[in-house]
């Protein structure tokens, strides 16, 4: 659930199959915020590794392939980076 602030707000997880999620939103810095709280970059990118490796992980248990410990890092960003790099999900 996240409240009318949408970038600047708070959100929050519910339901009973929920943990305690219940952050306040801030703008990053470059995007004219003051920082200092989580961005919805951050909740993006750390969803998106978490369920990746997750994935990764099952595939390889399903078909029998043993792997050590693995690890997704992931940049989200939002609007123009560089003349390079537009919003997206780097891996």
């Amino acid at each position: 659930k996240a409240d009318a602030g949408a970038r600047e707000g708070n959100v929050k997880a519910i339901g009973e199959q929920h943990g305690n999620l219940d952050l306040k939103l801030e703008k990053h810095p470059k995007h004219g915020g003051k920082g200092g709280g989580t961005n919805p970059e951050e909740l993006m990118a750390a969803g998106y590794s978490a369920c990746f490796n997750g994935a990764l992980r099952l595939c390889a248990e399903k078909n029998g392939i043993k792997i050590g410990d693995s690890a997704v890092t992931s940049e989200v960003s939002l609007g123009v980076e560089s003349d390079e790099v537009t919003g997206g999900v780097p891996l």
